[in-house]
Formats: C-alpha cells, structure tokens, sequence
C-alpha cells in the first residue's frame, strides 16, 4: 500500500510485478500486468513494447489496454481489432466510438447493431434500459 503511480516508485518496480515477470516471461498475463503497471508510472514506451508482443499473440486485452494510450483513431482500430475477435468489452468500446464519432467516422446504425440493439425506426424509440442507458452516456460525452 502507500505506492505512487509515477515515478521511481511507479507499479512497475514493485517486487511483486517483477517477481512475476523474472520467473515467468513467456507468460501472457504477467506480462500484460508488467505493462499495465508500467502505464500507471507513465512509461508508455516500455509498456507499448510488451503490449505489441501480446497483440502479435492475438491478446485482445493487449489491444484495449494499448487502445487507452492511443490517439482516437488508433485506439478505435485496435478496438475494432478485439472487437472482431469476440472479446465483448471491445464491442461496446468500439460501438461508442461509433456512436459518437471518436476515432473513427459516426455511424449510429453500426454501433447499435454492434451493442446488439434494435435500430431505431421513425414509428418506435427504443425503450429498453440499455438503450437509455447508451442516450445518457451519449450525452453526458458531449457535455465533456
């Protein structure tokens, strides 16, 4: 406890990480921590080295988490990278960059279909909850 993200005593120099790195570098998971910890000490380099290894593998948590310190366009290709292998929070990450344009071009009707709602029509509004739940966030993006 009591660690800074940053610094000489980032994430990253915690025994425990590295620990798990040493006695095991060829597995994925450590790795993908290693990386982790090395963007919360803001050591994007580094962090972008191990995470493009694991996306080579086909990891799809390696592609969100290289998404997070990517400009938009970028992130939304490596979401839609992990989206297209089936991993469901890249899904709704690259719907909402659809939704609302960031990224990649708006297309409203495609990220629906991606979060697997029902497409609007000029007769019905959707009402079901994840539908309200997609309008407030919509909007409270364009707020920001």
């Amino acid at each position: 406890m009591g660690q800074t993200l940053s610094g000489d005593r980032s994430l990253s120099r915690n025994p425990r990480v590295q620990r798990g790195h040493q006695r095991h570098p060829d597995e994925r998971r450590y790795k993908l921590q290693l990386a982790l910890a090395e963007i919360a000490g803001d050591k994007k380099e580094q962090a972008k080295l191990l995470l493009d290894e694991l996306i080579a593998q086909g990891n799809t948590s390696a592609m969100l988490s290289l998404a997070f310190i990517s400009p938009d366009a970028e992130a939304a290709e490596l979401m839609h990278k992990a989206a297209a292998a089936g991993d469901p929070n890249a899904m709704m990450l690259f719907a909402m960059a659809q939704l609302t344009g960031k990224g990649v071009a708006k297309n409203e009707i495609d990220g629906i279909r991606m979060l697997g709602l029902p497409p609007r029509t000029a007769r019905r509004a959707p009402c079901s909850s994840s539908a309200i739940s997609i309008k407030m966030a919509l909007t409270a993006s364009a707020s920001i």
